[in-house]
């Protein structure tokens, strides 16, 4: 599974990947704002909510303190005797005026759709409200016991009480309604605190092993380019990287094993021709060495290095030298059958100068034969000399050649020499 995850992030480049990485941490982190963003927008919605229905139920008390504490107390007040007529019917204005203004309040603000709720609720008792307190006040200028008695014996449990009761009932179940909303609230904040943990963990997580699958994927090439040149500089000319991918790690290993493959081969056959020159210096010195001996029958194969043309040049002494040799075995035949020739006359003519004297003139015939042969010998002779002589000229033309031959291969074994030298220096700018 990783090493398929690598081979597909090996299709990226470096720069795509950092890029995958940092789009993968940057929708991580705009997730997690969003989800943030949405939690305080909820938690701001639903603040607003508890607000409103707060004010709403401090609203709705203020109404059921002014009715009980205002409004009531002062019916209480007057009919107890505890206030006077006069002072009863300023409080109970001041009561109308808060009563009328809390109700104006608690209706403010609102969509039209509340607004009609709350007065099919409340506006009917609230509006007998408003006639109980028109009475009261009616029964408070004209100072009424009768009237105030059954006021508040039958008006007040007839009137007040069912706004009173709507007012509680309304406010316990806003006050129910708010818990729940509260308890809504923090279960949706406590999900959305566990959603965000786990966004982040996971978010974390996977910006964790991507960053990872991304780290190995460079290294690993980059240590399998190291290793190889660390085999390569110990000697392992065999030794690839074998990197794949289409990055520009992959492009590397890839230039550097055809690098390799190049200098490898560059070598080889820089070997093989090292190994080729060393064979025909080896042919040379074995023929120079039989030429020594008198051995001309020698043929040193001609190879296409630089020993080629001195093998040749070699060849081509051996033969020349055998030509003039047989030239001069040749002449040398000649010159010892007119030598037999010459004997054999010689023999005759002693022959014949013990006969009679009869024969001297046949022997002077013979003598003017024998003449003109040794004329002949003289001019054989001539001929030989000449020819002795060419072939001393081409025996010293020969051993000048030899001699610039051995000179010839001393210099190809230093050329050799340098030539390992320069392949040594070759190899060791290969390696580096």
């Amino acid at each position: 599974m990783q090493l398929n995850q690598i081979n597909i992030l090996n299709h990226l480049n470096i720069g795509s990947r950092l890029v995958l990485l940092i789009a993968v941490q940057t929708v991580t982190v705009v997730i997690i704002g969003a989800t943030a963003l949405y939690g305080l927008n909820y938690a701001r919605q639903t603040t607003q909510t508890l607000n409103t229905e707060t004010i709403e139920q401090v609203t709705l008390n203020q109404l059921n303190e002014v009715l009980r504490a205002d409004f009531l107390a002062t019916v209480n007040d007057v009919h107890n005797g505890r206030i006077s007529w006069e002072q009863g019917s300023a409080n109970l204005l001041g009561a109308r005026n808060l009563f009328v203004n809390n109700w104006a309040e608690y209706r403010a603000d609102k969509p039209a759709a509340d607004v009609q709720e709350i007065d099919e609720a409340l506006g009917g008792e609230y509006q007998k409200v408003l006639a109980a307190m028109d009475d009261l006040d009616s029964i408070l200028n004209a100072k009424e016991t009768e009237r105030l008695n059954d006021f508040v014996n039958n008006s007040v449990a007839r009137q007040i009480t069912p706004f009173l009761t709507e007012l509680n009932d309304r406010v316990a179940e806003q006050q129910l309604e708010s818990g729940e909303l509260f308890k809504l609230m923090l279960n949706r904040g406590k999900n959305l605190l566990y959603g965000s943990a786990l966004l982040v963990l996971f978010g974390l997580g996977l910006a964790t092993t991507l960053g990872y699958f991304i780290f190995r994927s460079i290294v690993r090439p980059i240590k399998q380019i190291a290793t190889t040149v660390n085999q390569v500089a110990q000697g392992d000319y065999y030794a690839r990287t074998q990197v794949a991918g289409n990055d520009e790690l992959g492009s590397l290993g890839f230039a550097f094993d055809n690098l390799l493959d190049d200098k490898v081969a560059t070598l080889v056959q820089a070997e093989k021709e090292n190994e080729q020159l060393n064979e025909s210096v080896i042919n040379l010195l074995q023929a120079v060495s039989k030429l020594s001996q008198r051995d001309l029958t020698v043929r040193v194969p001609v190879t296409e290095d630089v020993a080629g043309p001195v093998a040749d040049a070699l060849n081509q002494f051996t033969s020349e030298t055998s030509k003039v040799l047989l030239g001069v075995r040749r002449i040398a035949e000649q010159v010892a059958r007119a030598t037999s020739v010459v004997k054999s006359q010689s023999d005759i003519v002693i022959a014949v100068s013990d006969k009679e004297h009869s024969d001297v003139v046949a022997t002077l015939s013979a003598l003017d034969i024998a003449v003109v042969t040794m004329n002949d010998i003289a001019q054989l002779a001539d001929a030989c000399s000449r020819a002795a002589e060419n072939a001393i000229g081409s025996t010293h033309t020969a051993l000048t050649t030899v001699t610039s031959t051995v000179d010839g291969i001393n210099g190809i074994r230093t050329t050799i020499h340098e030539t390992e030298k320069r392949l040594k220096r070759l190899g060791e700018r290969s390696q580096e």
